[in-house]
């Protein structure tokens, strides 16, 4: 004999939907998602691969920046005011300006030595950090892979990409479905080609 074990609570999710969601996913059993989730495209974007997620950012950058009077561009892309950004690495050296490895902040304002920065995952928190640091830790945040944002509870609009992906397995989907609280908020979209 051997013991299953069995999901039986998600701290973010009470809807009995969502019970029924993750068991069809975990079984991994077709899923019509058009049935239940909107098409948007929103500013909050998991993907399964990393290429996929560089064309989303690149797009969403490019889009913002036509309508931006107000940026600079730091080498890589374009910075605006609320531009989404995510860490690419741990900072913990100074507490009031730490970030942590895939924390996501929204560009609050930049002076010639420094960028300030907004939390969008711990309570608002604002950082101030030099460019240098800002060019070498951060990237786009507006898509995201499905590794970035495990542990993340996302309250607001979003778009789960390549769920028909061959290697986007049932954890992988369980993960990009499980970060919401309501379902109004997940969005679904096939792979957009002309990207």
């Amino acid at each position: 004999g051997y013991n299953k074990i069995v999901l039986c609570k998600n701290k973010r999710q009470t809807d009995p939907f969502f019970w029924k969601l993750h068991e069809k996913i975990l079984q991994n059993k077709p899923i019509n998602y058009s049935n239940f989730f909107g098409n948007k495209f929103t500013d909050t974007n998991i993907c399964y691969t990393n290429e996929y997620k560089a064309k989303i950012n690149k797009h969403i950058n490019v889009r913002i920046n036509n309508f931006s009077r107000k940026k600079y561009h730091n080498g890589l892309f374009h910075v605006y005011k609320k531009c989404k950004v995510i860490a690419t690495k741990n900072n913990l050296k100074i507490e009031e300006n730490s970030y942590v490895n895939n924390e996501r902040f929204s560009v609050v304002s930049w002076n010639k030595e420094t960028i300030t920065l907004k939390s969008e995952v711990r309570d608002d928190r604002i950082i101030t950090i030099v460019h240098s640091l800002f060019n070498n830790e951060f990237e786009l945040g507006y898509a995201l892979t499905g590794h970035q944002v495990q542990g993340w509870t996302i309250n607001f609009p979003h778009t789960i990409h390549q769920t028909d992906h061959y290697y986007a397995k049932e954890d992988w989907r369980y993960v990009a479905f499980s970060r919401t609280t309501k379902k109004e908020f997940i969005n679904v979209m096939k792979q957009i080609k002309n990207l």
